[in-house]
């Protein structure tokens, strides 16, 4: 049971990152024509920065549950491994509660924030897009790096690169 719900969330987690590439490379491409259409035919791209702003917060935000699910996000493991091998699993797990917290504040306050803007019924300056959405869908990326980390807590599996190589030989 453990390993198909750590199969799903590792799915779930790749599909994310390459919608968020796939957005990180539209903001890319509507900012070079902005950058064109301003420069060269002397026609800004008006509302560019709002596309932007969207599509870069997600397309950001998108990365963190493969981050999580791989473990490839900020760790300071030196002085653990100077201790020896017990130290260091002992600083791993902690390190991972305060990761899974971190996370869960985040996802928390993103929520809240989105809320916020719900009431406000903030919007874009140009394209008047309600901000709400993006403050939701970033909360419920960070959601499932959370789910992700609380079973990497749960499980205690620390070396995530070892897990994925089990996976991949078991697919």
């Amino acid at each position: 049971m453990i390993k198909l719900l750590e199969r799903g969330l590792h799915h779930a987690a790749r599909l994310v990152a390459y919608v968020s590439g796939g957005l990180v490379l539209v903001a890319a491409v509507v900012t070079l024509y902005e950058v064109f259409m301003r420069s060269v035919i002397n026609r800004p791209f008006f509302g560019a920065n709002d596309l932007v702003l969207y599509v870069l917060t997600i397309g950001v935000i998108g990365f963190f549950p493969l981050m999580v699910d791989s473990g490839h996000h900020i760790k300071i493991d030196s002085f653990g491994k100077f201790l020896g091998p017990r130290w260091f699993r002992r600083f791993e797990w902690f390190g991972n509660i305060v990761t899974l917290f971190v996370l869960a504040a985040f996802v928390w306050q993103f929520w809240r924030h989105g809320m916020r803007m719900a009431g406000y019924n903030d919007v874009t300056q140009i394209l008047q897009l309600p901000l709400a959405p993006m403050w939701f869908a970033a909360s419920a990326i960070l959601g499932l790096a959370t789910a992700i980390q609380l079973l990497i807590v749960l499980t205690g599996n620390i070396d995530r690169v070892a897990v994925h190589e089990t996976l991949k030989q078991e697919t």
